[in-house]
């Protein structure tokens, strides 16, 4: 089990994510420990298998041999897959800190307003997001809990935009019901797939749900689940009004971008470290695959880029991204 639980960890980091599932799926055949589940676990949330991740979970939590940390994992796969019963379930018997902000998160989502600040009193040291929700949490939220994407609609109108043969390919497999083996690198038609999946305003595990399971279909790959997630805590921070510096950020996101993708997570550590933010470099590049255009996008955030954008992905990803400081009403700020 150890050969197979080692290598998916590899493959992983490496943006192989279907073949890191497949090695998983055979370890916990042999060995259902508790590091071995809670690995499978989280491998089924990143590639967007939510209720796969939901019965992993449950028999974490429901074990008594289970870490403290792996119960957590479990909570948080819970909370975005949208479990809410299932939270409740367990959320007494396990109260850190952690698990005290999702059930205030949950608790937002389903507009419990009086119960989430009872929960947020309870918090010791609550994080700077969670804090800025709450103060808003008196005007209620101005978010869609239920916008859930239906794939099948979306590929099929994808089907009719004359999308490349490898992603035609692609997108048929999907449409007869079966994951695509192979990986599509190439971002195409970015504005779209971030419109569908944030417009209208998502609460954010429905965001995360939606973001993680369109990125999975339409690539496959760890850079492109890379720059999903990525847009994922910008869209968090962007609606929690906590402004936005690139270090603070990087420092948040980096180590949950190894495990989907280290070559994204090594190009946005290396441009923070050495202070690599052109914008008008990155604005007149063109954008070849998902990492490049995360750390394009990234700059262009970081600089308040007001000129013309050459690359389509990134010119529709980044103009999508500035509805969301329409919506709060505030522009992206380097005060973090």
């Amino acid at each position: 089990w150890d050969v197979h639980y080692n290598l998916a960890h590899t493959l992983s980091r490496l943006g192989e994510h279907v073949e890191a599932l497949h090695h998983l799926r055979r370890a916990t055949a042999i060995n259902s420990a508790p590091e071995v589940l809670n690995e499978l676990m989280l491998q089924q949330r990143n590639v967007g298998l939510f209720e796969e991740a939901t019965d992993t979970a449950v028999k974490l939590l429901a074990r008594e041999d289970t870490p403290l940390h792996f119960k957590t994992n479990a909570m948080k796969t819970l909370y975005y897959a949208g479990e809410w019963e299932l939270f409740w379930r367990f959320f007494e018997k396990i109260q850190t800190e952690e698990t005290l902000e999702l059930a205030v998160m949950v608790c937002l989502e389903s507009a419990q307003f009086e119960k989430a600040h009872h929960l947020y009193d309870c918090l010791k040291t609550p994080s700077a997001l969670i804090a800025s929700l709450m103060e808003q949490a008196s005007d209620a939220l101005n978010w869609n809990p239920a916008h859930e994407v239906n794939i099948e609609p979306f590929v099929r109108r994808l089907m009719m935009e004359g999308p490349p043969p490898q992603m035609r390919q692609r997108l048929s497999h999907l449409l007869e019901g079966r994951i695509p083996e192979t990986v599509y690198h190439h971002p195409w038609k970015i504005g779209k797939l971030l419109h569908e999946i944030y417009s209208p305003v998502p609460s954010f595990s429905c965001a995360y749900r939606n973001t993680t399971k369109l990125f999975f279909a339409l690539s496959g790959g760890g850079e492109a689940l890379a720059f999903g997630r990525t847009i994922y805590r910008i869209y968090q921070r962007s609606l929690a009004r906590v402004g936005f510096s690139l270090e603070a950020f990087a420092d948040d996101v980096i180590e949950e971008l190894k495990d989907l993708s280290w070559k994204t997570a090594v190009a946005l550590a290396r441009m923070v470290e050495e202070k690599d933010v052109d914008p008008e470099e990155a604005s007149e590049s063109e954008i070849k695959d998902f990492t490049q255009l995360t750390t394009g996008l990234l700059t262009l955030i970081a600089s308040e880029w007001n000129e013309e954008v050459k690359d389509a992905n990134l010119r529709e990803a980044f103009k999508e991204v500035k509805k969301w400081s329409t919506l709060t009403g505030k522009s992206f700020s380097r005060n973090s």
